[in-house]
């Protein structure tokens, strides 16, 4: 969802539409925070935590398993940090 808002206001930024604009970036701003900042560290890094514990009774997946956890979490703190460039813009 908050990609088809950031095309959305791609789309409609060089017209003389501000009213709408803003309300695209409002949506924008709070679809992000509820998609990335909390759908995904709740349900997606969770349930990869989880995954890690299974990933510890098979040796040879759990350094495999750990690598990609720590991406995930990066990407939280990307998320984060976007997110405040968001607000920063405004």
């Amino acid at each position: 969802m908050p990609d088809i808002i950031g095309y959305l206001i791609k789309a409609i930024v060089d017209t003389k539409y501000t009213a709408l604009l803003l309300t695209t970036w409002v949506g924008l701003v709070v679809s992000w925070a509820a998609m990335r900042l909390y759908v995904y560290p709740v349900y997606i890094v969770s349930k990869s935590w989880e995954g890690l514990a299974q990933a510890s009774e098979h040796d040879g997946l759990l350094p495999l398993a750990a690598f990609m956890i720590l991406l995930l979490c990066t990407l939280q703190v990307l998320h984060v940090w976007w997110w405040c460039m968001f607000l920063w813009i405004m």
